[in-house]
């Protein structure tokens, strides 16, 4: 069923996703460490999230707080994932097609026991 959807649409939403979790991972990252913490790992990550905000600046509202940023970017990207990706490939469905990332990790995740009973 999912040969029928082209190849540049799971891309786009694998990358959609990935940033995505990326940024809400931040944002909780930012709730327990400060900036400049000393912490190398997480440092680093909070320079790649500075930068995906940096070229996001055109789409961010300037009254937002600092913190808030990466959330609301994971927002949008969850909102774009969900409604636009499916609206562009020509879905009757909206959500048909929603998370392939996660269906991926979900098959081959050894999680599949939790929902049996579902």
């Amino acid at each position: 069923m999912l040969e029928q959807f082209p190849n540049w649409i799971f891309l786009l939403d694998y990358i959609f996703g990935i940033m995505m979790w990326l940024l809400l991972f931040g944002f909780l990252l930012n709730l327990f460490f400060i900036e400049q913490t000393k912490i190398k790992l997480i440092r680093f990550y909070f320079e790649c999230i500075k930068k995906v905000i940096k070229y996001s600046e055109k789409i961010t509202p300037l009254f937002l707080p600092k913190p808030l940023i990466s959330i609301y970017l994971a927002w949008l990207l969850f909102m774009t994932r969900f409604y636009l990706l499916p609206l562009f490939n020509g879905f009757d469905a909206i959500g048909y097609l929603s998370f392939p990332l996660e269906n991926l990790i979900y098959k081959h995740s050894d999680l599949s026991f939790i929902f049996e009973k579902f």
